[in-house]
């Protein structure tokens, strides 16, 4: 079994429920690393012992003009660890290494999903942004299925609305889909396409109303089935690969639940804040304590955040270093007001640098795939 690489939790602790972190919920003052460090991380980073996890988490304190620099792949991270002299990769080297990563097939059908248990962490961005980039540079046979309760994707998505169905209304028509002589363009039917992006099959919209108690606000209707998504995953899985998979805020909700045990890599949106960074690990603990250790390990931690959500420099760095520490890679989306304006995404519209940023991260969950991982 793998080692353990993030504290254990009670799992009684771990359901994180649709609103986890109320926002009244006031929270510790923000303090600089006890060492003051602020900088470059470190190249190399042991992993803590299991005991040892707890109490880093203990002293967290909550994270943007940093941006992490991925560490170096191929020959020329190898030659640097040994010593050796190695010129600078240039811009279009970086791109077109980038690129080669991306476009190669993969013998299976894949699926990236994207989940963080606090709302707002960043999921319909990052994962929108990330089925774009897989379609530009692999082409029309990516799938973005919005698997959240409340329906939000549908807003950031092109207007106008190639197609009014839903997820929904795709169930509805299962029994039909299922059938042997069903093809791709009966599927199609019901999912949303911009030329040259990915195809998507979005959720409807649903209620959100106050609890019976007044404490929280609770969905207004109940989400798909465990099976129903199955379903669904199974007709996608018939015409397209890779599958993006955007979740919602509940890690115990039937459909993220079955999303998990068919994902293949795991990414999670945090804002270097304390109530993203805590909720990110106690996913990371969840999955270990009902059996996904590898799926945990393997993580890809994404950090982005909007304008006015700078965080604190030395608040960011205790947070790479917790996540670093126990093996993780970290990449991060530049602030882009095309995405913060909650508006629909487009490629087009991204800045240059979310482009290439985005590309970093499409990379290194290809290299994953492509060594069989």
């Amino acid at each position: 079994m793998s080692e353990s690489r993030v504290p254990q939790v009670p799992l009684e602790d771990l359901r994180s429920g649709v609103h986890r972190y109320p926002e009244e919920e006031a929270l510790p003052e923000s303090v600089q690393p006890a060492d003051g460090r602020v900088g470059d991380p470190v190249d190399s980073v042991e992993t803590a012992p299991p005991a040892s996890r707890a109490a880093d988490l203990e002293r967290w304190q909550g994270v943007n003009e940093y941006m992490a620099t991925p560490k170096a792949k191929g020959w020329r991270g190898i030659a640097r660890s040994v010593g050796l002299p190695v010129a600078a990769e240039s811009p279009a080297e970086r791109r077109s290494q980038l690129v080669s990563e991306v476009s190669q097939s993969w013998p299976t059908v894949k699926t990236v999903t994207v989940l963080n248990t606090k709302g707002d962490s960043g999921k319909t961005s990052v994962s929108i942004v990330l089925a774009w980039v897989l379609s530009v540079f692999r082409g029309g046979s990516v799938a973005l299925l919005d698997n959240n309760p409340t329906g939000n994707m549908a807003r950031r998505l092109s207007r106008p609305q190639t197609t009014p169905y839903t997820i929904q209304d795709l169930i509805d028509n299962l029994p039909r889909l299922e059938d042997p002589s069903a093809r791709r363009n009966d599927v199609v039917t019901f999912m949303r396409y911009e030329s040259g992006g990915p195809h998507a099959l979005v959720a409807r919209e649903r209620p959100i109303r106050p609890s019976p108690d007044a404490k929280h606000l609770e969905i207004g209707e109940p989400t798909i089935s465990k099976s129903d998504f199955n379903r669904v995953w199974e007709q996608l899985a018939k015409h397209f690969s890779p599958i993006i998979v955007d979740c919602g805020n509940n890690d115990a909700d039937p459909p993220t639940l079955a999303a998990l045990e068919k994902t293949d890599q795991l990414v999670i949106p945090v804002k270097w804040d304390r109530p993203t960074c805590v909720a990110a690990q106690k996913v990371l603990a969840t999955l270990e304590q009902t059996g996904r250790a590898k799926l945990a390990n393997d993580a890809i931690l994404v950090a982005t955040w909007g304008p006015g959500e700078a965080p604190n420099k030395g608040r960011q760095r205790e947070y790479m270093e917790q996540f670093e520490k126990w093996g993780h890679e970290i990449y991060h989306l530049p602030t882009d007001g095309h995405i913060a304006a909650k508006t629909e995404i487009h490629w087009e519209g991204l800045h240059p640098k979310t482009q290439t940023a985005a590309l970093e991260i499409a990379a290194a969950i290809a290299r994953r795939f492509n060594k069989g991982q």
